[in-house]
């Protein structure tokens, strides 16, 4: 065994031995913390040092050579004087320095990241501050703040830790708190689980209820501002920026949020009918909303030359030919470039001034944590007539002549730009300044119009291909969706199946377009341009059928409101949730383009007598179709003769005389026999019955002079079969005929998964 011997020795008389195994340097940041506790404590471990050999009043460091850089930095600059005494272990004997300086090395032991917080922690106890410890100790004060916030969990949580049963990401999760009763609530309840935490389940848990400092709302608000007007906010040091602060009052946030909020209402309610502040748009409300059309606005000139300057960017590469990579590189940014600005530049618009008059906005609080605005909102009950249309104000006559003392640019803005009548002669005969807009032009289609975007090219084909307008085509929608909402609200098997379906494939094909606003936005029951008409309820008899699915469970609050509906029979529940389904649907015609095969095959489960259920009437059918449309469906229902006389009768006699005979009065058909009654009846308007594809209003080609033009095509692979018994009343819809297309479930089986008495 070597023989040691200690003493102090003049930091001078010190140099690094050759055969010091470190030869890696540390990194600046830990070099700087020895240094600092050197200068504070002093050196805490003895250097092991020999003789050198041939030289006098000289030692070679065997072990400890980082202290000894330490010390001669701290010379160097004048900390301590160069002849320090360094207290040193004089090493004498055969062990080679090589041999000594890796055992010094490799037997040392790390400190135990709980023991350093911990020893961090007694310092504060003695008085002393993170920015004392940070400055003794050489590490940065945030380094100090953290570690005294691992000491403050609690040390049943530190013990864990300590056993290696826990992470040190996990403790640091738990320091989100000094709550001990909730950090040993999270921790004894996993470990009854037994099993893991995760540090993001823990920092979700102890701050549930709080706003997070990156929230929208959070950024919104302001931390600041939340904090001078009283707030709390609790810190997790082991995040970075705001990632690890959250606002521990969200009553107070609200309340902040909703004033900035009001007060941007306030100013655009100038601009508006109304304006609405909300933290949260209500999706639900803002979609039963029709949406004002924006006119556009031409780009400014600046914009203009820079898109011009893209394009021609374009076009000279297109010149170049072979482009190299560099060059193909610059091509796709440009031409990223010039679409987002195309883009952006047909989005411009504005409102114009007579649609704001009846329309407003929505506040909120945008994903970026600025102010939101959703404009161009019109409620249902502001909604003009199709017959209304702004009319602007005639501009009084002026007089072409200045009026005396006007000269200069006055007397010129009066006069007509060549080729240009002036506004006052225009206005001599009364005449508005400029075309008032359609109905069209002014109003989006609502989203839950159609479940889709406003009507495209191909929509509109189809419409044309079945001899209809868009418009008969949207209505005929509306009322038979509205007679499937009624039927599928009463099947609960049929609404469970496509519930689920539609669910699985909204996970599976994002924006996929599918037959329910499976979000649990209610789709409504009229077009746009029949909000507001009180007749159209009786040509619209799901109306009244449909009865909307509410609670009627008196407890206010949330958690009472839940545990109630779950002490509701089952029969109730089941009511409720086909029900919601019903709500959501959206609306489709048999043979549009877009047509959902899978919701065409819920309409055939449902096996819905629409004859039955509703008559075309004269007001909203018979009046829109052309002449030889009605004498078409009027031979092939009631017959040639008929048909032959009234060859020369007027459309509008037509149409009044076919609503009488297809209306809801058996009485108009007394006069026909009752092959042609039987016909009358079950005869349903176009593209309502299941699959039923082609309208019957366009000449194909084979005059069939009295074939019942009530059969539809039926859905693939299936086979053709009878109508069920007869027609439905308008109130009860009875259960499906034993030849129906598919057996439909009772409307009160669940599936055997869900029965209480398989779990």
């Amino acid at each position: 065994m070597s023989k040691i011997t200690n003493r102090n020795i003049p930091l001078g008389q010190l140099e690094l031995a050759p055969d010091n195994v470190r030869r890696t340097p540390a990194d600046a940041a830990a070099d700087e913390q020895l240094r600092a506790s050197i200068l504070a404590l002093d050196v805490l471990e003895n250097l092991l040092v020999r003789p050198k050999k041939g030289v006098r009043n000289t030692f070679e460091v065997v072990a400890g050579g980082r202290r000894l850089a330490a010390l001669q930095a701290l010379a160097a600059n004048g900390d301590i004087p160069g002849d320090h005494p360094v207290p040193c272990r004089l090493l004498n004997g055969a062990a080679t320095g090589t041999d000594v300086s890796l055992h010094e090395n490799e037997v040392r032991a790390a400190m135990h990241p709980a023991d350093r917080f911990e020893a961090y922690h007694a310092l504060t106890k003695q008085g002393l501050t993170s920015s004392v410890i940070a400055t003794r100790f050489g590490v940065p004060e945030r380094s100090v703040e953290r570690l005294l916030r691992l000491a403050s969990v609690s040390p049943e949580l530190v013990a864990a830790y300590r056993d290696e049963r826990m992470t040190l990401e996990t403790l640091m999760a738990f320091s989100v708190t000094e709550d001990h009763a909730a950090q040993k609530e999270i921790w004894d309840r996993s470990q009854a689980q037994h099993r893991a935490l995760w540090p993001n389940e823990v920092r979700r848990e102890l701050t549930e209820g709080a706003v997070a400092g990156n929230a929208a709302l959070a950024r919104f608000v302001g931390i600041e501002d939340y904090e001078r007007a009283g707030g709390t906010v609790q810190r997790d040091l082991f995040s970075q920026d705001s990632d690890g602060v959250y606002l521990t009052d969200r009553a107070l946030v609200n309340r902040l949020a909703g004033e900035k909020l009001q007060a941007a209402a306030n100013e655009l309610a100038t601009e508006w009918k109304w304006a609405e502040a909300r933290i949260e748009p209500d999706y639900e409300a803002v979609n039963r909303m029709v949406r004002l059309k924006m006119v556009p606005v031409p780009p400014t000139e600046e914009e203009q030359a820079r898109l011009d300057a893209l394009r021609q960017k374009l076009a000279s590469f297109d010149d170049a030919g072979q482009l190299g990579d560099e060059q193909v590189d610059e091509y796709y940014r440009v031409e990223a470039e010039a679409n987002a600005l195309e883009e952006e530049l047909d989005e411009k618009g504005t409102f114009r001034e007579e649609d704001k008059a009846i329309a407003g906005c929505v506040v909120y609080v945008a994903p970026n944590g600025e102010v939101g605005v959703i404009g161009g909102l019109v409620r249902p009950e502001d909604v003009p007539k199709r017959e209304e249309r702004p009319t602007p104000e005639p501009k009084a006559p002026a007089s072409h002549a200045p009026a005396e003392g006007d000269t200069g640019e006055a007397a010129v803005a009066g006069t007509a730009h060549s080729g240009q009548a002036t506004a006052a002669d225009s206005a001599e005969d009364g005449a508005v300044d400029a075309p008032v807009p359609s109905f069209g032009e002014r109003f989006e289609d609502p989203v839950w119009s159609s479940g889709r975007t406003k009507p495209s090219n191909p929509a509109v084909k189809a419409a044309e291909e079945a001899g209809m307008s868009l418009s008969l085509t949207n209505d005929l929608k509306s009322i038979r969706t509205g007679i499937v909402k009624a039927r599928l609200a009463r099947n609960f098997a049929v609404a469970f199946d496509l519930f689920v379906f539609e669910l699985v494939e909204k996970l599976h094909t994002l924006g996929r377009d599918n037959c329910t606003s499976i979000s649990g936005a209610e789709t409504h029951m009229r077009p746009v341009d029949r909000l507001r008409e009180d007749d159209f309820a009786t040509a619209n008899p799901g109306e009244k059928l449909f009865v909307r699915p509410k609670l009627d469970i008196g407890a206010e609050d949330r958690l009472a409101r839940f545990d109630a509906f779950r002490n509701l029979d089952r029969r109730t529940k089941q009511r409720l949730f086909a029900g919601c389904v019903a709500a959501m649907l959206n609306d489709q015609i048999a043979f549009e383009p877009l047509a959902r095969p899978e919701l065409e095959r819920v309409i055939e489960l449902l096996d819905i007598d629409f004859a039955g259920q509703v008559r075309p009437t004269e007001q909203y059918f018979w009046r829109r179709l052309k002449r030889e449309q009605l004498l078409k469906v009027g031979r092939q229902v009631l017959g040639d003769a008929w048909a032959d006389a009234r060859l020369r009768a007027k459309k509008a006699t037509l149409a009044e005389e076919l609503g009488g005979i297809f209306g809801p009065q058996p009485a108009a058909r007394g006069g026909f026999d009752a092959e042609v009654r039987e016909r009358i009846e079950a005869w349903t308007m176009p593209g309502f019955k299941p699959w039923d594809h082609d309208s019957g209003l366009v000449d194909n080609g084979a005059a069939d002079a009295a074939a019942p033009a009530e059969q539809a095509d039926k859905a693939p692979g299936t086979n053709d079969e009878a109508e069920a018994g007869a027609a439905e009343t308008v109130v009860d819809f009875p259960e499906p005929a034993p030849d129906a297309p598919a057996p439909v479930a009772e409307a009160d089986d669940l599936p055997a998964f869900m029965h209480e008495e398989s779990a």
